[in-house]
């Protein structure tokens, strides 16, 4: 009974682990937010881990990209704007 418990925990609380992952890929897009303003404004990055693999014209793209590149794994999409707009998806829930 205490290890059915115990997983469907981990199962609960794994989502909010990997979202606490991408404080690292926010943290770079706010470094070179400046940078990418100049030349990528409206445009939504992608952010895995410490680099920022690429920017597309539609968030679909951006996300697509991310889904067939990391697979099960975080990644970070952010249009680039002078104010900071927040949409969050994700793609590797585990549902028990």
């Amino acid at each position: 009974m205490f290890f059915l418990f115990f997983f469907h925990l981990l199962c609960i609380l794994k989502p909010i682990n990997d979202i606490a992952m991408l404080e690292q890929e926010e943290k770079i897009f706010d470094q070179k937010l400046p940078e990418l303003v100049k030349t990528d404004l409206g445009k939504f990055v992608l952010v895995k881990d410490d680099k920022i693999i690429c920017s597309f014209a539609a968030i679909s793209d951006a996300l697509n990209y991310g889904y067939e590149k990391f697979r099960d794994k975080p990644f970070f999409v952010r249009q680039v704007s002078l104010t900071k707009r927040i949409l969050d998806f994700t793609n590797n829930y585990n549902f028990c």
